[in-house]
């Protein structure tokens, strides 16, 4: 986990204790991806409302250093929720249906770990 920030809406157990939650994946080490984070943030004031965390897993080829670095430099805005590295890309190893070639997909998932619905981040096409 990486907490850069002070301004976060609930820690860490507490977030992954949270009835829903949305997980989406992050190429760390690629800086127009990293940028897309500044986008999450617009929707953390609604999701607050509802009790949904926004989870992003970060996986990297550069040892998280171009996020630290965006975070160092503020060209990332106070994310409301630490990031997660993946270090070892465990998640998207997993979750390989989260990624293909045109659009990176995000997932809601319900209490009992359930996916609700694959939400697009980019693109026109849904998963």
């Amino acid at each position: 986990m990486y907490a850069p920030f002070t301004n976060y809406i609930l820690e860490e157990g507490n977030i992954l204790n949270s009835d829903y939650q949305i997980y989406s994946r992050i190429d760390a080490s690629c800086g127009t991806c990293i940028g897309e984070i500044n986008k999450w943030n617009e929707l953390i004031p609604v999701l607050k409302r509802y009790n949904v965390p926004i989870i992003l897993i970060c996986s990297s080829d550069d040892d998280f250093e171009l996020l630290k670095y965006f975070c160092e430099t503020s060209s990332i805005e106070d994310f409301g929720y630490p990031f997660f590295l993946d270090h070892e890309n465990v998640f998207y190893g997993n979750n390989k249906f989260m990624k293909n070639d045109k659009v990176d997909i995000s997932v809601m998932l319900t209490p009992v770990s359930v996916i609700l619905t694959p939400l697009a981040e980019s693109g026109s096409k849904n998963g």
